[in-house]
């Protein structure tokens, strides 16, 4: 049930009702589709209005779209490390030349798990571990879990997948955040 305006005295009535209470004006479907041709030809004879209806239209459906995409947590967050040139072994300079992507999350009946993609931008193999943090909307630490990275040759790309027990896993995060933890040069 919808209401309408009445076509004779503007009085808002059920569309569902048989006749205005106000005036006394049959109410009917036929009656709901003039009114509904009527709404088109005042929109489609006016430009402005037109433009404006369909801007507001693919504004709203740019806004629902975004807010998907703010709310999917299957790529929730894909944390992208700058490449460094610096070739080192250290376990900084290794974690920074790794890029995560493709990240995905889901809880099951017995636990969660979690995976993303790593590509090796280092001149080396490398394996170990890396932590990944879950946040909440505020920027919290929610829950950290180790991922274990396998032996990756340089420019290889692996998926790292990490089970969480139901218990700890993070409901309601909001995004995550790679950190190094162990990574040594193979």
């Amino acid at each position: 049930m919808a209401l309408i305006n009445c076509p004779e005295c503007g009085r808002q009535v059920s569309d569902s009702a048989p006749q205005c209470p106000g005036c006394g004006y049959t109410i009917s479907k036929q009656n709901n589709n003039q009114l509904f041709n009527k709404a088109i030809d005042y929109i489609t004879k006016r430009p402005i209005v037109f433009l404006v209806c369909i801007v507001a239209i693919i504004c709203l459906i740019v806004f629902v779209k975004i807010g998907e995409s703010n709310t999917n947590k299957e790529s929730t967050y894909n944390y992208h490390n700058s490449y460094s040139s610096d070739n080192s072994a250290n376990a900084s300079t290794i974690f920074n030349n790794l890029k995560m992507s493709n990240f995905s999350a889901s809880l099951g009946a017995h636990g969660g798990k979690m995976s993303c993609e790593v590509r090796n931008n280092n001149s080396f193999t490398v394996h170990g571990y890396f932590n990944v943090g879950f946040y909440d909307k505020s920027g919290n630490l929610m829950y950290s879990q180790l991922m274990s990275l396998p032996s990756v040759s340089s420019g290889e790309k692996v998926i790292c997948s990490t089970l969480i027990p139901k218990d700890d896993y993070p409901t309601g995060y909001s995004y995550v955040k790679y950190s190094q933890a162990s990574l040594t040069k193979d």
